[in-house]
């Protein structure tokens, strides 16, 4: 039947955000399967409406960041004239689709595209996608996203705002990228493209050491000695070496329950830290079948605030070596035997892990903490990890950790380069890396303010994002 002059075709298009991952991935991570993370837009009258965080937008069909739809659904037709609709859009912009009614589990672009779709043909977009908030609220992890939900913007740059002048498009020019690939390369010092000029950060902790005296009601007779042996051997004139028993007796004063006091605590963070420099001291840490390393890693969340920077500090000195880097990102299955290595919150089984999932798990618990000072030093640690193979599992959960740490306003300007820098090469190296970033769009603008090598970066990543989808 031919469609009347005074008819328009409305369809909504709908983008899976995830570009395939979801299929792959949600199982492991939400323990259900779904198909696709879902994006919505209604175009008719020849334009593309959706709503973001920066409220309703509008471009040509299918000009915004993500590309073209996955599928487009002819929802029917409407004699609505155009002057109409954009009346019904300007009321929706003032009221339940202002740009601070944005909530990205319970009023989001779906919920825009479904509420546009009746008005102009009565009838819904497909209830799958509607469902789909519901359905990964219900999941452990859905009910830890949904409480931050509030702190998670999706605003798929490319369009402009409607009825504001201001666009969210750059017309920068896309550089050629030097690496597409989907997964990480085999070879470390390959996978960073600017290896040559990588230059790891390190943080210096000879003037932070607690004096011996601060230790002296906590050890006993031959802890005292060990302690005296570190100390020895962190002076200047000495070239007195440590063994496995000093490097233990540090990691115990983190763990041991009757220890309370975190200024000790941190001293021993603080003192391995320093040893960790030395190249022999790695060695020790590699042939350690107790892994006293990995049981500061298990008890990470546990520890007070202060302790868990002291941690994040280790790790990011230890991994700026070749020796260290190797060994927290090892992927070999370890077993503690938490009988050797009494842990506050062991239940007394033995412990399986690798190093390169317990290093991960502790910069993403640091990104995701609201505080500046130790997401400056996770976002440290992942810019020097960055260069190791990582599965993608866990590659796409540190680079969503980055992503919401990104969107903290109060961010240390440090934080926000080596965060971006991270990010930049993450989106090379991965699809759903990618993918997720389109989707939880960065305020680049507010970034941009913070310095201009961090200006420079977020030129790049848009780039990047425009290249990939070009």
């Amino acid at each position: 039947m031919a469609q009347s002059e005074d008819e328009h075709k409305v369809e909504v298009y709908i983008y899976d955000l995830s570009k395939g991952m979801a299929t792959a991935l949600s199982m492991p991570l939400l323990g259900k399967q779904i198909d696709g993370i879902w994006h919505t837009a209604i175009v008719v009258f020849g334009m593309e409406y959706y709503f973001g965080a920066n409220g309703i937008s509008y471009c040509e069909p299918a000009q915004t960041i993500i590309g073209q739809p996955d599928t487009i659904k002819t929802l029917g037709t409407t004699s609505i004239s155009c002057d109409v609709f954009t009346d019904f859009l300007y009321g929706l912009s003032n009221d339940q689709f202002k740009p601070e009614r944005y909530n990205l589990f319970d009023h989001n672009c779906n919920t825009f595209s479904n509420e546009v779709a009746q008005f102009l043909t009565g009838n819904k977009i497909p209830s799958y996608i509607i469902d789909l908030p519901a359905e990964v609220a219900n999941t452990p992890l859905g009910s830890m996203m949904k409480t931050m939900s509030n702190s998670i913007a999706v605003q798929p740059s490319g369009g402009k705002t409607l009825f504001s002048s201001s666009s969210s498009s750059s017309s920068s020019p896309s550089p050629q990228l030097q690496n597409n690939s989907l997964t990480w390369n085999s070879t470390p010092k390959n996978t960073n493209s600017n290896s040559a000029t990588f230059s790891p950060v390190t943080y210096p902790t000879s003037e932070s050491f607690p004096d011996s005296q601060t230790f002296s009601t906590t050890l006993n007779e031959t802890e005292k000695k060990l302690l005296e042996d570190i100390y020895k051997c962190l002076s200047s004139s000495s070239s007195h070496n440590i063994g496995k028993a000093h490097l233990k007796m540090l990691a115990s004063l983190v763990t041991r329950k009757s220890v309370t006091n975190s200024v000790i605590k941190c001293g021993a963070v603080s003192l391995l830290q320093e040893l960790t420099s030395k190249r022999y001291v790695v060695q020790e840490l590699q042939k350690d079948e107790d892994h006293m390393i990995a049981s500061l890693l298990l008890e990470f969340r546990t520890l007070p605030f202060e302790i868990m920077v002291a941690i994040l500090k280790l790790i990011t000195n230890l991994s700026s070596s070749e020796a260290g880097l190797h060994f927290l990102t090892s992927t070999v299955d370890h077993r503690l035997d938490s009988e050797k290595v009494p842990l506050s919150s062991s239940s007394g089984s033995s412990t399986t892990f690798s190093y390169l999932a317990l290093t991960g798990e502790a910069v993403v618990n640091g990104l995701l903490l609201e505080q500046s000072d130790i997401n400056d030093v996770a976002a440290a640690a992942v810019y020097n990890i960055h260069q190791i193979p990582m599965h993608d599992d866990l590659l796409i959960a540190v680079s969503s950790a980055l992503t919401q740490c990104l969107q903290r306003e109060e961010i240390l300007e440090k934080t926000a380069f080596l965060g971006l820098q991270s990010l930049k090469w993450f989106i090379k190296l991965n699809e759903g890396v990618c993918a997720l970033v389109k989707m939880m769009e960065l305020n680049y603008q507010s970034l941009s303010q913070k310095s201009s090598r961090v200006k420079e970066t977020c030129e790049q990543i848009n780039n990047i994002l425009r290249q990939l989808n070009d």
